[in-house]
């Protein structure tokens, strides 16, 4: 994107671009810290070849746009990142680029902006006729916003066509993790005190499943492993669609009453059992993601920990299968065995 925006100049090859690009890849991209909030704009405007009357007309609009009016004339260096990606965004949009590129900056900023900023985005694209180039690991964005969709993966393109058919092949292509054994696994984040080498699903009986049904327990033991003492680690487990929209989610950290206090071994592992009681899902497919934090933030963090199929089962005792109410959930019940 750097190399598209003209930020950095590609090492071989050339980029060809029709049209006048206004772009928003990180928190401040393209303002100076020691310039008011205005006198941004009017430098943002004056490289995108504005005139300055062009960019006075247009002032109200932006400012409006971001909510920043109180903050015009204070250094954006005193920004929030907040602020500072509302203004980033309100210039970016408003000064009628014909190309517009945005990353997933956007999630700095809040539920209310995010939404304001899809809808001039599609304003953008749709009603005024120019181009918006959108990056996102949030299907849910994609699929609202985007007329065509690229899937990447390691720098090539995979995919390119129909957003339902892209987003379809981005979730498959992240199943294929799910089948190695968690301790093998690479493609994980955070600092790694804390690392998860295993988990197992068990039914109420405690046997081992490899299929939930929606209404009866399903219980989950995640082996770890700690590489240094934690105090009270918090473990997140979340079920994701195959749109990768967050349908259930457990989390410790909500409960005062559930204090893990895990063994220091760099060799053997402890077992945290998480007990599902009346497991909500419907009938469908889903992957697991797990995450874990510790005394300093994200120890260990693993999309498609787990592809997880759950069967139609009796949730309401009427004696026949019901479709749940699609949602986000919160469930707590996490114990050391």
């Amino acid at each position: 994107l750097k190399v598209l925006s003209k930020v950095t100049g590609p090492t071989t090859g050339k980029i060809s671009v029709k049209g006048r690009i206004a772009s928003l890849l990180e928190v401040g991209t393209g303002f100076h810290p020691e310039l008011t909030g205005r006198e941004n704009i009017y430098m943002n405007g004056t490289i995108m070849g504005m005139t300055k009357r062009e960019i006075s007309k247009k002032l109200d609009e932006i400012v409006d746009f971001s909510g920043v009016e109180r903050y015009l004339d204070t250094p954006t260096k005193r920004y929030s990142s907040g602020m500072t990606v509302r203004l980033g965004f309100a210039i970016a949009a408003h000064l009628e680029p014909e190309i517009l590129i945005v990353d997933e900056v956007l999630a700095v900023g809040d539920a209310e902006f995010q939404r304001k900023a899809i809808g001039k985005m599609k304003d953008v694209s749709r009603g005024e006729g120019r181009t918006v180039l959108f990056v996102s690991h949030n299907m849910a964005s994609i699929q609202n916003l985007c007329t065509k969709s690229v899937v990447m993966e390691n720098g090539g393109f995979v995919y390119h066509g129909d957003v339902i058919e892209a987003v379809d092949y981005y979730m498959r292509s992240n199943l294929k993790y799910s089948y190695l054994p968690l301790s093998d696994r690479k493609d994980r984040g955070g600092k790694g005190n804390l690392r998860f080498v295993n988990l197992v699903l068990r039914n109420e009986a405690l046997h081992e499943i490899n299929e939930a049904v929606s209404g009866r327990t399903l219980i989950l033991d995640l082996s770890v492993i700690l590489k240094s003492s934690q105090d009270n680690p918090k473990f997140r487990i979340m079920f994701l669609d195959t749109k990768g929209v967050v349908r259930f989610l457990c989390n410790n950290a909500f409960s005062t009453e559930q204090k893990l206090s895990l063994a220091y071994d760099k060799s053997d592992s402890s077992i945290v059992r998480c007990t599902i009681h009346d497991f909500p899902l419907p009938q469908g497919e889903y992957m697991i993601q797990l995450t874990c934090f510790g005394d300093n933030g994200i120890e260990d963090d693993i999309e498609g920990a787990l592809e997880l199929s759950v069967a139609g089962g009796d949730f309401f005792e009427t004696g026949r299968e019901q479709v749940l109410n699609e949602g986000v959930l919160v469930h707590n019940s996490f114990k050391l065995v």
